[in-house]
């Protein structure tokens, strides 16, 4: 009497495992300079930047709409030289139980991340046998079990081939630069630079072969008018890079094109406009060195000591929470933000906390706890944030979960 309803149910079964995603899948980057990140929101540095039609091989779908993938060429994980002893063939042995793999950057050295703990007398592969600059941090190829995430809008199944893609859908991903809207102003015929000095941003307007821009025996149009527009070009060329990642920053070249149209520059009028351009550019390098600055400062102070913190990183002897504190709400909360935080015995800020899924940190509000997961940065906060998978209740007897 009962077999109707147990085919049903074996039908339903299968009906449901054919619709599910079976992991891991290869996946198509889908428009151009994507941001590869270190963890599952913009809150995550990004590690690398893929062109349109790269694949990647997708092991998992994180909430928010974020995809765990195998991390792509070129990626490297950082290891504190101390903790590794130099073997041959490009190899090196962990000699330390529990030794911190720092996810790195191509954009620069921030190292906030921490996804895996590699054993003792494990082998890696040195991506770089020499040490970075400071002689304390090996490069190497990223160990097993650690991920790199990409947002969903950005990958798709079908082979490139096959790919029709419209660009202009891709306003939904927050951290894409609006190049193209800046490419269009090209052809319009006024300029506008931005002062990067005093209190306020004046800008100046200066149309083509306008009286402000030229004189009476100025030269020749033409000249002028390539003038403009190769000043247009470093202009738009700043703005599009400074709407990408802070840590993408590098002004060096635009810094170098703004001289030479200096000493190009056919009157005073112009040659003002390009030290406005300059200025501007100096201003936004010197931000660039004050994020860096605070970067290097979070990275030395979450790994020494400090009120609330039980244990350094690197260092095997000490407890093994990646962060410690009493755990609060965070109230009132903006949308988007962690929902709780950690506090030191007076009070301070350790770190913010956001739970992975299916833990719940509500039963330990206000009690001491030790937290382990994946460890990033707030800019916006300028606090350490980390993505808690497991809990510890500090007592005479711990208790995990």
């Amino acid at each position: 009497m009962r077999r109707p309803h147990l085919w049903a149910f074996l039908l339903l079964l299968l009906a449901t495992r054919a619709g599910a995603t079976e992991f891991p899948y290869t996946a198509y980057i889908s428009s151009d300079d994507v941001y590869i990140r270190s963890g599952p929101g913009k809150n995550y540095y990004p590690t690398a930047k893929l062109r349109r039609g790269e694949a990647v091989e997708v092991y998992r779908h994180d909430p928010g709409g974020w995809y765990a993938i195998r991390p792509p060429v070129q990626s490297f994980s950082w290891v504190s030289a101390r903790q590794l002893d130099l073997l041959e063939d490009g190899l090196a042995s962990v000699n330390t139980d529990r030794a911190v793999a720092r996810v790195g950057s191509l954009f620069s050295e921030v190292r906030d991340v921490i996804q895996v703990r590699l054993n003792k007398n494990e082998r890696v592969e040195l991506v770089d046998t020499h040490a970075s600059g400071d002689a304390k941090w090996f490069k190497i190829a990223p160990p097993a079990g650690e991920f790199r995430w990409v947002y969903k809008d950005y990958v798709t199944r079908r082979p490139p081939a096959d790919e029709l893609v419209d660009d202009e859908s891709a306003d939904e991903e927050p951290e894409r630069p609006r190049r193209r809207a800046a490419r269009r102003s090209r052809d319009t015929d006024r300029i506008r630079l931005t002062s990067g000095e005093g209190d306020g941003d004046d800008a100046v307007d200066a149309p083509i072969d306008s009286p402000r821009s030229a004189t009476r025996r100025g030269p020749p149009a033409d000249d002028r008018k390539s003038f403009i527009t190769a000043l247009a070009d470093v202009d738009l060329d700043l703005s599009a890079m400074v709407a990408e990642e802070i840590t993408t920053w590098s002004f060096s070249d635009l810094r170098l094109r703004a001289e030479r149209l200096m000493r190009r520059a056919p009157t005073a009028i112009e040659r003002g406009q390009v030290q406005q351009l300059i200025n501007k550019i100096d201003r936004f390098d010197r931000l660039k060195a004050r994020q860096d600055a605070l970067l290097d400062t979070s990275s030395s102070t979450t790994s020494a000591a400090a009120p609330g913190r039980l244990e350094r990183p690197d260092d095997p002897s000490g407890p093994r929470f990646d962060v410690s504190g009493k755990l609060s709400q965070v109230a009132p909360r903006k949308e988007g933000s962690p929902p709780f935080v950690l506090l030191d015995r007076r009070g301070n800020v350790v770190s913010y906390v956001t739970p992975s899924p299916n833990l719940n940190l509500r039963p330990y509000v206000d009690r001491q706890v030790g937290i382990n997961g994946q460890r990033g940065f707030m800019p916006e906060a300028q606090k350490s944030h980390i993505t808690a998978q497991h809990i510890t209740v500090l007592g005479d007897e711990p208790r995990r979960y």
